[in-house]
């Protein structure tokens, strides 16, 4: 019989017993400091029922789990900037303040202890042998794929070598934007221009996502369906009993096809790509060699770290390849959103882009570095419509958290998305305001630690330069040819482990 109910390890009061408590600036070690620290039973929160915690709550739908943004900031809104949920055997310490979220990184050391994104995808990595990858590793195994794609992909000098690549890609998809005009789908559209961009840099050559009417656009938006299962039958086993870790339910089989047929399309390309690099560099000339060095950057960048295998570049790929789906196609929509709706920032923009690029094809590293109100842009489109709910950190150590004493071993996640609503940290809080993010304004945002949409320290997202740099060019070069106009009604996010358009996405391309 399986054991489903496990008991919370016990936070007795502190009394005399003499520790050592973390809290914003020092150590608290003096004993009258140390009785004054409320016990972690003493954090607020909802009730719930021995291990099923809150879980019913989201199970019959008193609780709309595909809007749990909403219940959080409900739960913000009763508790205070700090409360705990338990959701089948796992409390977790939910937190909503700068100061604490300093704390917290301040604790985590340079080895931080997460939880995986996707416990899922952890769970089909693990059946499959595959490496399971940055996001589902701690300790020592994470430090050593942390290495190795360090230099390779968080390095602005080495990501702008895919600058032609990029450009590439976004011409085409500007030229198929011209001819359409009126995008039904953009949310559609841009995850095959992702894919494609994803790929090239990847895969080393084209993958005609975007050739419409063609096998390969097939091949596309079967990748978005799949990715859509993926979080979405990641979200229902979240907030589900836990089952499908002891044994296979039909959920977890649905989303089991899903994570290989994704896996197994990207796998397939990483074989051409090596069968490849063994023809040109093993058997070719000097010629060849040099081709497949440009050609094959990325992989072969890989390749020649110390430590890496085969299993681990297959992840790397894969992630690389994918992860853009859930995180930089929601962040363009939003953003082209956000300029539709606003002509001022939308001309304040287009003004900036062509005084930085002109008339040229290709957007340069130069270029990028000037665009600071598009960067400003992207910056308030992620605040009004953020990507993640939370950066999750397990504590390795007792720490303090606004007079609450949290022990080590502990679940923590920083929601700062409910402080980009707080009139008290944003002026106007409901307006697109990108001046908000420049240097000198009177709205300027001061505080680090509010947006953090790559989260901060070691543990970093590590395609971040890549998101980066996928945006700027693809969104300079959209302001520049055309003024955007939004088709659609409200724009809207459901929570599927990450935060996603739930709406229509309607644009008219209209060109300038």
């Amino acid at each position: 019989m399986l054991k489903l109910l496990t008991r919370h390890r016990a936070i007795t009061g502190l009394g005399h017993q003499r520790r050592e408590l973390i809290t914003s600036s020092r150590s608290i070690n003096d004993e009258e400091e140390i009785k004054s620290v409320k016990s972690f039973h003493e954090i607020p929160g909802p009730k719930g029922l021995p291990y099923i915690g809150n879980l019913h709550k989201y199970i019959v739908g008193s609780l709309n789990k595909y809007k749990y943004q909403y219940v959080l900031k409900q739960y913000f809104d009763t508790y205070g900037p700090i409360f705990k949920q338990t959701l089948a055997g796992r409390t977790t310490v939910h937190i909503c303040h700068p100061s604490m979220f300093q704390i917290v990184y301040k604790d985590e050391g340079k080895v931080p202890t997460i939880l995986p994104l996707l416990e899922t995808s952890k769970k089909f990595r693990t059946e499959e042998k595959m490496s399971p990858g940055l996001g589902n590793t701690n300790g020592e195994e994470w430090y050593r794929l942390r290495t190795a794609v360090q230099k390779h992909m968080m390095k602005p000098g080495e990501v702008s070598a895919y600058l032609p690549q990029t450009n590439e890609v976004a011409n085409y998809f500007v030229e198929n934007l011209a001819r359409l005009q009126n995008v039904n789908n953009l949310l559609q559209e841009s995850s095959k221009w992702s894919l494609e961009t994803s790929g090239y840099c990847c895969f080393g050559k084209r993958l005609g996502y975007l050739h419409q009417g063609t096998e390969s656009e097939q091949e596309a938006l079967r990748l978005i369906k799949m990715n859509d299962v993926q979080f979405s039958l990641s979200t229902d086993l979240k907030f589900s009993l836990p089952l499908y870790k002891y044994y296979k339910t039909a959920t977890y089989k649905k989303l089991f096809e899903a994570e290989e047929t994704f896996t197994g399309i990207a796998d397939s390309y990483l074989d051409e790509v090596l069968q490849s690099i063994d023809t040109q560099i093993t058997k070719g000339n000097h010629e060849t060699i040099a081709q497949a060095q440009v050609k094959y950057k990325f992989i072969l960048a890989l390749m020649q770290s110390k430590n890496i295998s085969r299993k681990d570049i297959g992840t790397i790929v894969l992630s690389l390849f994918g992860d853009g789906l859930r995180t930089t196609v929601p962040a363009l929509v939003s953003t082209l959103y956000c300029l539709a709706s606003s002509p001022r920032v939308q001309q304040s923009l287009f003004e900036e882009v062509n005084s930085v690029i002109g008339k040229k094809q290709e957007v340069t590293v130069e270029d990028i570095a000037n665009l600071t109100y598009l960067k400003a842009c992207v910056k308030e489109a992620l605040r009004l419509f953020p990507i993640g709910l939370e950066v999750v950190r397990v504590n390795n150590k007792d720490i303090v958290l606004s007079g609450f004493h949290i022990p080590a071993g502990t679940v923590i996640e920083m929601n700062n998305f409910n402080l980009f609503s707080n009139s008290n940290y944003f002026k106007d809080p409901g307006s697109f305001i990108p001046e908000r993010w420049l240097r000198g304004s009177d709205v300027t945002v001061v505080d680090p630690y509010i947006l953090m949409p790559f989260g901060r320290g070691p543990r970093m997202c590590a395609g971040r330069r890549f998101a980066e740099q996928d945006l700027y060019v693809l969104t300079s070069k959209l302001i520049q040819k055309f003024k955007l106009d939004w088709q659609g009604g409200g724009y809207s996010q459901e929570y599927k482990i990450l935060v996603y358009p739930d709406c229509d996405t309607p644009f008219k391309f209209e060109p300038r």
